[in-house]
């Protein structure tokens, strides 16, 4: 199937983590109203407004696609009890 276009897989991602847009908004660092364009396809996300989202959903504890984290350069958590690099 074709990849789902961006703003309909931040959106599905943060309704997966269980999150309200002013919530994610917050724990990215951004404001609500932006995040509420993105997810409407009224405003495009630089690759860092990306990165934060990706890491704010992930700190929710929301697992990313695979490739995701890769693709946008966030570094994956270390696995419970692995020491800090």
């Amino acid at each position: 199937p074709p990849l789902m276009e961006i703003h309909h897989q931040i959106r599905a991602l943060r309704q997966a983590a269980r999150l309200s847009a002013s919530e994610l908004a917050v724990a990215a660092g951004l404001g609500e109203s932006y995040l509420y364009k993105i997810e409407r396809r009224l405003q495009q996300p630089s690759l860092d407004v990306l990165r934060a989202l990706g890491r704010a959903l992930r700190d929710a504890g929301q697992p990313m696609p695979i490739g995701v984290e890769e693709m946008l350069g966030i570094d994956s958590p270390a696995p419970a009890g692995a020491p800090a690099p």
